[in-house]
């Protein structure tokens, strides 16, 4: 039994290793190229855009677009790769100021998409990082948004009710939702449901809330139904246990 752990040790540490390897490549390696590519095609644009006729410049467009899209699924993966090691800075939060932080960041994406808040209840004050409580509410709504119908309004309902030792906070939207079925698979990294294979993204922010609820000895579900909008359910404790 010693050695089976002793190898399962070895295993994790090498995997761990190889994950900060790769982020490391994510961040440097993989990005230098594509800043050149973001340089050489400004660099162009500045100099010999009025040389070249509209489709000339179309595909400079492209260039851009695309290579900014790249960077951001670079800068996502390197996220997803250093947050599982990430240390934990516990310390006393107002949830209130943390929804209130949130939104104002996010005011400008929620006018141009129509986007309607409502919170209802106290937030209590928590032990929890700030900086990953403040990414896994950002990242719900954001995610709330992206699967919106279009040209059509949106609802965002969130709930919150505090008991003795736990918060419950409900996020609902009123958006395309999602198969019953699909109520776990979310929350799988990389994972894009075959229904909304049309939204971009590479599939992992709800792995994000799923990994940060863990990190706090919380939880997070969903539900939903496919037209019908989606509910996603997070339990806090109000104190982290001491280690």
């Amino acid at each position: 039994m010693d050695l089976q752990l002793e190898t399962l040790l070895k295993d994790l540490l090498k995997s761990n290793m190889a994950l900060q390897s790769f982020a490391t490549i994510v961040s440097y390696d993989l990005q230098e190229p594509l800043n050149k590519i973001l340089d050489f095609n400004n660099r162009l644009k500045i100099k010999y855009a009025n040389k070249l006729d509209e489709q000339g410049r179309s595909y400079m467009e492209i260039i851009e677009s695309t290579s900014l899209k790249m960077k951001g699924l670079l800068e996502t993966l390197y996220k997803y790769s250093t947050m599982t090691n990430q240390e934990i800075k516990f310390k006393e939060v107002k949830l209130g100021k943390i929804f209130d932080e949130v939104l104002a960041e996010l005011k400008t994406k929620l006018e141009e998409n129509y986007v309607q808040i409502q919170i209802v209840g106290n937030p209590p004050v928590v032990e929890a990082d700030p900086v990953l409580i403040s990414e896994l509410f950002r990242s719900l709504i954001c995610n709330a948004i992206r699967f919106r119908y279009p040209n059509i309004s949106l609802s965002i309902r969130i709930e919150i009710t505090t008991s003795r030792d736990l918060v419950k906070i409900e996020v609902e939207d009123d958006g395309v939702g999602f198969g019953s079925d699909d109520s776990e698979a979310i929350f799988k990294q990389f994972q894009k449901l075959n229904k909304v294979e049309e939204y971009n993204g590479i599939g992992i922010g709800l792995t994000f809330c799923k990994i940060i609820c863990d990190k706090h000895n919380g939880t997070l579900s969903a539900k939903s139904a496919e037209g019908e909008g989606s509910t996603f359910t997070l339990l806090l404790p109000l104190k982290q246990k001491a280690n």
